[in-house]
């Protein structure tokens, strides 16, 4: 059906041909029969204008012919003192014998009709007629307007001869009335064509006479219509145009007189255009019948070979053009070729073809091999090309995108689900603008209904510089936003961590400057209670103690979570790690208004583990739950419960919430690491699995149920491995075992706290003196014996660990007799250095009984070995 609708057009066009052939022979008849028409126009005007001349003559001599008579009668006495009846029979006479004359008669000096050739049909006046006043004015014969008669009714020009006394003086006129239908007798007898009108109209272009007066128009006014104007305005002259009826004549006009005289009608004569112009429209319609037939011949014979000669080669080539458009490229219409311009034309499209072939080749390959996306869009938005990687990521065949809308496929909606408007699109912006755009923020969507992250770039295609299209290529960023993701994860975890270590550092510093005052603290409150006398006091020092105890815990539940050194295993009461937990977060859960329960069994067995580790479980669940509490309004409740299981061999903590619970899809990901539901900067998402990896490192379980709306609860199950506890050791002794009294260096650069060591052991009978650097100390010792040095690690000028190797250097016998009290618990080389000496130590701030039975046992047992 297209072949056959080129081919249509073609032979159309071919017809066309032809037509415009014959379009030069059709101007020149046209214009041949214009200027016939235009000849006979000319002559029958001419020959309308020639006889209008004529009749003027003719009615001029009648005029001449008038005054004649008129001045003849004013010479005769029955004229000149005329007696009715005499001068009405003379009058009579004389109008049968020139029957042009409408009327002749006499009137007296005030115009009165006197004497008239036709009867008066009472008393008549001609004493408004111009012609008699101009004739008793001048004396001389005038001319009147052209009128209709008072006494004959007839269209006629009148004339007067004024008639004198013997003096001369005017007393009357004669006057005669020219019948103006002596024209239309004299149109009949020149034998007039068929549609040929006479009309006299005076000078105001009222219709004295009209031949045939078809329209009634005779004593009416014409003046408004266009060919009256014309007459007036030229008096002589020919025109064409529509006449007082409307029908559209060849007109000539002329005065019927002298134009100078006032009051001159003018004569029409017009010749009906149809009738006019009726051979010449019979001889071109002959023509044009002639012209018509031969050129119907000429349109056959194209026709027809036409189809046989080019029609034919036109369907190949349409054909093998359509298939070539179909995509078709091995379509080929030769050989043979055949000669003339067809068969070079069958050649040239076949090698066309042949590069196409090639250049599709090539562009297919190019494209199949992109690793990125790649589709092309005309003005309108639809794919005019895509490539297979475009389709294969967004899951469609590449017949199914070609002409359809782009945006509508694949970017119909912003990331968050939102529409995402045609002309807000920035490949829109591309078309609208003829700028490049690039985007790395935006996603594409699928066929299934899923996105993907995707960068894209879309820039114009510009045809003669007008935008005809933009080609948009793009790549799914999805394993680069997620490898982003897990770097920022780490990033943050690596700046939590390292934040946490920095905490480590700030806490130990806190913590060595607090430990010293809180000794001084609990040392002189010990003291205060030793010896008071008075029970009020003592119960004050109590307070004081307790007070200060619990600071003490604070500050070692701070340094537990801070402690950074490898896991160690001791026998631990899991019910104490959680009281610590507990009292470690009472400030912020008490501000927040969170009821805190603790419903902790009794006969809970004892652990084998790294109790602070433990406690860093126990404090990481207790906040999230704090966290999750801060969503709801009440009520708020926190309950921590342990039990022991499967008769004692397994132990149970629970941290239990009324918060506002972890939806399904949620509690799946907490225990993987870096998943939180926090804002940035707020968690790094390692806080469950690293609690996870610690009670499982316990040989337990790390399990949570929840259901949305109904809190959460976290499980702690750890076994109680009883093979691995260390045997009961025996009750240690109430109160200090009683020593003979010592003397003892006490070396601290902190005078209040060595003051009250001092305090403390001179209370059990010992010598104490005070150093107060290493430096000091080495004198002293060197000047003097002491039977024991408790000694601090960190001092100004000789530190305690530079004091220990020179006196281990200089006094062996003293290594045993060294006792170190530290405040720099969090310091792990420290430590590490102190467990290798295999040195005791006491961490500030210290129990001052601890104090006095840790020195009381190293004195018995230096008695001991000196006795050896």
């Amino acid at each position: 059906m297209a072949v056959a609708r080129v081919w249509s057009v073609l032979r159309v066009r071919l017809l066309l041909l032809v037509v415009l052939a014959f379009l030069p022979g059709l101007g020149l008849v046209v214009w041949t029969a214009l200027e016939d028409r235009r000849a006979t126009a000319a002559r029958i005007q001419e020959d309308l204008w020639r006889l209008a001349r004529e009749i003027a003559f003719e009615h001029q001599a009648l005029v001449e012919g008038t005054h004649q008579l008129l001045a003849a009668l004013a010479e005769l006495p029955a004229v000149r003192a005329p007696e009715p009846r005499a001068c009405a029979a003379l009058l009579l006479d004389l109008r049968r014998r020139f029957p042009r004359y409408a009327n002749l008669g006499v009137a007296d000096a005030d115009g009165r009709v006197v004497c008239s050739a036709l009867p008066l049909p009472g008393d008549v006046t001609i004493a408004d007629r111009p012609y008699f006043r101009r004739a008793l004015a001048s004396g001389a014969f005038a001319v009147g307007d052209y009128q209709i008669g008072r006494i004959s009714g007839r269209p006629s020009v009148n004339f007067a001869q004024p008639l004198g006394d013997v003096d001369g003086r005017p007393v009357g006129v004669v006057f005669a009335a020219l019948d103006l239908g002596w024209l239309e007798e004299r149109a009949r007898h020149l034998r007039l064509p068929a549609g040929t009108t006479l009309t006299v109209l005076d000078q105001a272009g009222v219709v004295l006479l009209q031949v045939p007066d078809s329209s009634g128009d005779v004593g009416r006014s014409a003046a408004d219509a266009p060919l009256v104007a014309r007459v007036r305005a030229e008096g002589s002259g020919v025109a064409e145009g529509p006449g007082l009826d409307g029908v559209r004549r060849l007109y000539a006009f002329a005065p019927l007189g002298d134009p100078a005289v006032p009051g001159t009608p003018s004569l029409v004569l017009g010749l009906a255009a149809d009738r006019a112009f009726a051979p010449v429209h019979r001889k071109l319609v002959l023509v044009l019948l002639g012209l018509a037939l031969a050129g119907a011949a000429a349109l056959g014979g194209g026709w027809l070979a036409g189809d046989r000669l080019i029609g034919r080669r036109v369907k190949e080539l349409v054909a093998a053009a359509r298939r070539l458009g179909r995509g078709d490229f091995a379509v080929r219409v030769g050989p043979p070729y055949g000669g003339g311009e067809f068969g070079e034309l069958g050649r040239a499209f076949d090698e066309a073809a042949a590069a196409l072939e090639r250049l599709t080749r090539q562009n297919r390959l190019l494209l199949a091999s992109m690793g990125e996306g790649m589709y092309g869009i005309d003005r309108h938005g639809r794919v005019t090309f895509v490539n297979p990687a475009a389709a294969r990521m967004t899951g469609w065949e590449v017949d199914e995108l070609l002409g359809q809308p782009m945006h509508a496929r694949i970017h119909h909606s912003h990331p968050d689900g939102r529409c995402y408007p045609p002309e807000e699109c920035p490949t829109a912006e591309t078309l609208r603008l003829g700028v490049v755009r690039t985007v790395r923020d935006e996603v594409f969507w699928r066929r299934d209904g899923t996105s993907f992250p995707v960068e894209y770039v879309a820039a114009p295609i510009r045809e003669d510089g007008t935008i005809v299209g933009a080609v948009v290529t793009f790549r799914d960023v999805t394993r680069e936003r997620q490898v982003e993701a897990e770097l920022r994860r780490q990033r943050e975890a690596l700046y939590q961590s390292e934040k946490v270590a920095t905490l480590g550092s700030l806490l130990a510093g806190v913590a060595h400057e607090l430990n010293n005052p809180l000794s001084v603290v609990t040392g002189q409150a010990a003291l205060l209670g030793m010896s008071a006398a008075d029970p009020a006091v003592a119960r004050r020092a109590d307070k004081i103690t307790q007070a200060a105890e619990r600071c003490v815990r604070i500050i070692r539940n701070f340094l537990a979570l801070a402690r950074k050194r490898a896991p160690e295993r001791v026998r631990l009461d899991l019910n104490q790690v959680a009281r610590d937990a507990v009292e470690l977060l009472a400030y912020q859960l008490r501000t927040d208004a969170v009821d805190v329960r603790l419903d902790l069994a009794g006969d809970l067995p004892a652990l084998w583990g790294d109790p602070d580790r433990l406690y860093q479980v126990v404090v990481n669940l207790v906040t999230n739950a704090h966290h999750a509490l801060r969503q709801v309004t009440s009520p708020r409740r926190l309950t921590i419960t342990t039990r022991a299981l499967e008769g004692g061999t397994r132990v149970r903590l629970e941290v239990s919430d009324t918060g506002p619970g972890i939806p399904p899809e949620i509690r799946a990901k907490i225990f993987e690491p870096f998943f939180t539901t926090k804002p940035a900067g707020e968690g790094t998402g390692l806080g469950l699995p690293l609690c996870q990896g610690t009670v499982e490192e316990h040989g337990g379980t790390l399990t949570v149920e929840s259901e949305p709306g109904r809190g959460a609860t976290f499980v702690v199950e750890l076994p109680v491995d009883l093979r691995a506890a260390p045997h009961p050791a025996a009750p240690e002794a109430p109160g200090v075992p009683t020593v003979p009294p010592a003397t003892i260096l006490v070396v601290d650069d902190e005078p209040e706290v060595a003051a009250v060591l001092a305090e403390l052991l001179e209370q059990d009978g010992h010598r104490v003196e005070h150093a107060a650097d290493g430096a000091r100390a080495l004198a002293m010792l060197g000047a003097a014996a002491y039977d024991l040095v408790l000694c601090d690690t960190k001092m100004p000028v000789v530190d305690g660990a530079r004091l220990y190797a020179e006196v281990a250097q200089r006094w062996p016998r003293l290594r045993g007799a060294f006792v170190f009290v530290t405040g720099d618990a969090l310091n792990p080389d420290k430590l590490r250095w102190l467990e290798q000496q295999g040195v005791p130590y006491l961490l500030k701030p210290f129990d001052p009984e601890a104090v006095r039975r840790t020195v009381a046992r190293l004195l018995l047992a230096r008695a001991a070995t000196e006795a050896r």
